[in-house]
């Protein structure tokens, strides 16, 4: 719902996809690293945030960083 009104559908980050199908996935096209998926995933909570008032929380937790 949120990305037909943002538009993320095929967004990139390095080579991570956010999915043509359905925006709740990102696909790595191969060799994505795993800053590009951070990176990507704040454009995505930022852009939400920004043009719809909600605050995206993921539900990954993060090792390493």
């Amino acid at each position: 719902m949120a990305d037909t009104e943002v538009g993320l559908k095929g967004k990139k980050v390095g080579n991570i996809k956010v999915s043509e199908e359905h925006s709740n996935f990102l696909i790595n096209l191969g060799g994505g690293k795993a800053a590009d998926v951070v990176m990507l995933a704040s454009i995505i909570k930022q852009k939400v945030r920004d043009e719809l008032g909600v605050q995206l929380l993921e539900e990954v937790k993060y090792v390493g960083f």
